[in-house]
């Protein structure tokens, strides 16, 4: 039934429809507010984690082994997000030899 609707449209009314309902689409699937925020991040290199953190190139490496900082892989590339290590800085204050202060 909306096949014929669209047949009997005028060309011009049609497009028009078809871009308000496309406008709507886009509309609704835009994330919330909170989530835009930390989606907008941006990642940031091994060097300049080190620079947050202020440790050096081979702790990095061993904390990543061990787990102890969040990290993302795409490809051969490692990156991190700012916000990632500072909580996981904070978690690991509370921390001190599997003991929660």
């Amino acid at each position: 039934m909306p096949e014929q609707f669209l047949f009997q449209m005028k060309a011009q009314e049609a497009i028009e429809a078809i871009a308000q309902r496309v406008v709507e689409l886009i509309r609704t699937a835009q994330p919330e507010e909170g989530q835009q925020e930390n989606s907008s991040e941006v990642p940031i290199s091994t060097a300049e984690a080190c620079a947050v953190l202020r440790i050096s190139r081979p702790t990095m490496s061993s904390w990543k082994s061990k787990g102890l900082v969040p990290f993302h892989r795409k490809g051969r590339r490692v990156y991190f997000f700012k916000s990632e290590l500072l909580a996981s800085l904070e978690s690991s204050k509370q921390t001190i030899g599997g003991r929660v202060r």
